[in-house]
């Protein structure tokens, strides 16, 4: 794991405006993990900041190698 504690599923720290995100939160990991928390992170820092509930997302964030048409 990270050296950062944030909530599984909103990436707050314990420090209420404080978001985190990536290898800090997980430890080692892909660049596409890193990219899917902040995300999420993003999200629930939008949350807060219009002062709304901190809730998950509800659509899972989904990346996968697309075929180029010019192939």
């Amino acid at each position: 794991m990270g050296d950062l504690d944030a909530d599984k599923n909103t990436l707050q720290t314990g420090i209420k405006n404080v978001f985190a995100a990536g290898d800090g939160v997980t430890g080692p990991a892909t660049l596409i993990q890193a990219v899917g928390q902040a995300r999420i992170a993003s999200q629930s820092c939008h949350q807060y900041l219009n002062n709304q509930e901190i809730k998950l997302l509800k659509k899972e964030f989904l990346s996968k190698r697309m075929r180029s048409k010019f192939r």
